[in-house]
């Protein structure tokens, strides 16, 4: 790793949203694998070998499990600390957005400012759970107001997928322009580093609590120039266009992995189902790696620029 990497990833774990982010990934790391061992692993063993008290080796599979148990909630009680209060960012927010005239916004506008108010709710309803499990609150008020933030969670991400499937389609056509404007073929460019600074809202996690979200409109994607009407003579500049036009498409299409991660393990959440804890685990590190990949991206095309 280089100094200038080695920088952004310190620059990162100083703030509170790349501290989150990493411990998010080492935590459904841990839980991914935990649960591997209990589900997958040790029940597939014979059970003369699973009961035997004398068997060294399950008991060391036993204690490897317990033990990634302990770390990976220790790892979840961290990122509850460091996300303790981070409502009030968004109460300033929203006394800005009470002086707002409303009349001359867009209807995008209207729903960006609307996910900000349910951030704000979900970021309360998060902390109002953690303080329940400190015993600062009743269960009862602490467990109804995970209830409450896992469904407005649920809520803001149907949003945040609606907006980011149709920017994929949008950056889908500017790129098919484009190539067709340049004679350039439909093929899967490396994407750029040069996107927006904008992360998604939603976090996904193994309790109500830790459905926190991340500040900014998910919606928002890389600007793309409008397809070239200049003559196929200007193919240089044309294929640059195209490349950019897909490195957009290819970062709204990793929102769109990211978000449906996130439905599913909120409706897990939400309607409380049966689904096999390996397979809640693998979404909530699928979003976890999501996140942390476009955000140190964005962070490295900043340096970059500098």
């Amino acid at each position: 790793m280089d100094s200038r990497k080695l920088n952004v990833l310190i620059a990162l774990l100083k703030t509170t949203d790349g501290r989150d982010k990493f411990f998010k990934c080492a935590q459904y790391s841990l839980r991914l694998f935990q649960s591997l061992l209990t589900e997958a692993v040790i029940p597939k063993l014979p059970i003369r070998t699973r009961f035997a008290l004398l068997s060294p080796n399950v008991a060391r599979l036993v204690r490897l499990a317990n033990f990634l148990k302990q770390v990976s909630g220790a790892t979840s009680r961290a990122r509850k600390f460091i996300r303790l209060g981070s409502w009030i960012y968004d109460y300033e927010e929203i006394r800005d957005l009470v002086q707002t005239n409303f009349r001359v916004m867009d209807w995008e506008e209207r729903i960006t400012h609307l996910n900000d108010v349910l951030g704000f709710f979900i970021d309360l309803m998060d902390d109002i759970y953690f303080l329940s499990d400190l015993r600062f609150v009743s269960e009862k008020v602490g467990n109804r107001a995970g209830v409450i933030g896992v469904w407005l969670w649920m809520f803001t991400i149907l949003i945040d997928l609606s907006f980011t499937a149709r920017n994929m389609l949008r950056t889908y056509r500017d790129h098919r322009q484009a190539s067709l404007a340049s004679s350039v073929p439909l093929l899967p460019f490396k994407p750029i580093v040069s996107i927006s600074a904008s992360s998604p809202r939603s976090s996904p996690s193994s309790s109500p609590s830790e459905a926190a979200p991340e500040k900014a409109a998910s919606h928002e994607v890389a600007e793309i120039p409008s397809p070239s009407s200049s003559p196929v003579s200007a193919a240089p500049r044309d294929s640059s266009k195209a490349k950019k036009a897909w490195s957009a498409h290819w970062w709204t299409r990793l929102l769109m992995v990211r978000y449906l991660a996130d439905l599913a393990f909120a409706a897990n959440d939400a309607f409380e189902s049966d689904l096999s804890t390996t397979l809640v685990h693998s979404f909530a590190l699928t979003s976890a790696i999501c996140s942390t990949y476009k955000m140190c991206h964005t962070a490295l095309a900043k340096s970059k620029a500098e």
